[in-house]
């Protein structure tokens, strides 16, 4: 009987050393909102590419942080696309914003836990139309 107790035991720790492994592995990224506006200068599958790599960024390092709202916006994205573009040696640059929520496991990081931050930038960059989109920085007003 004590050999079955045992293994119960090494099986529940595992399961809860899996659990918060996974919760402490990033961002949470299961309900974020993605609002998509008209572009001048990017077609809707740009710009899905460069938010697809942002939730990605997300999702593998804001530990303890929820993305709610994921956008672009041309006004935004083109006042300072060419100077980031010239910045990091490309052609061309997208921004993308966001906005997110730290719960308090997030307290070890750079963020305030039970903050939201909103308008995060998110900067990429690309060299043709047909490359894709590298992620280069992000903050705010990177």
């Amino acid at each position: 009987m004590k050999k079955y107790v045992s293994a119960l035991v090494i099986v529940c720790v595992a399961i809860v050393i899996a659990f918060y492994a996974d919760a402490a592995s990033g961002g949470d990224i299961s309900n974020v909102t993605r609002r998509m506006y008209e572009s001048q200068v990017y077609n809707t599958a740009e710009i899905n590419a460069a938010m697809n790599m942002v939730e990605q960024k997300f999702k593998d390092s804001f530990v303890g942080c929820r993305m709610t709202e994921i956008w672009y916006d041309d006004y935004v994205s083109n006042a300072s696309a060419r100077d980031y573009a010239r910045q990091f040696g490309y052609v061309e640059a997208i921004v993308i914003l966001s906005d997110f929520i730290v719960d308090e496991s997030g307290a070890g990081t750079s963020f305030l836990p039970g903050e939201t931050y909103e308008n995060w930038q998110w900067v990429l960059v690309r060299n043709t139309d047909d490359s894709s989109w590298e992620l280069k920085t992000w903050g705010f007003q990177v």
